[in-house]
């Protein structure tokens, strides 16, 4: 659904958000990336803290993640079991 330039500015919005918020961001895509056949698609998944740092910044990439909140880490779903 997304193309590279909408991925920098959603990202680039996404961390502005969680610094003014001093909140967490965490968005997502459609997990394959599609969206009414339009041709171009990159499925997307991104988390920042409260200050802006990246603690996910992915695309094409549809694996499960998990995002602890206590640690404030993100780990594959896959590699708990």
């Amino acid at each position: 659904m997304y193309s590279e330039q909408q991925y920098e500015e959603w990202t680039g919005e996404a961390r502005k958000k969680a610094m003014k918020e001093k909140a967490f961001i965490i968005g997502t895509s459609h997990a394959d990336g599609s969206y009414r056949n339009c041709g171009f698609s990159i499925p997307i998944a991104y988390c920042f803290d409260q200050k802006g740092n990246d603690l996910l910044l992915s695309k094409n990439d549809i694996r499960t993640r998990i995002f602890d909140t206590e640690t404030n880490s993100i780990k594959l779903a896959e590699k708990l079991t």
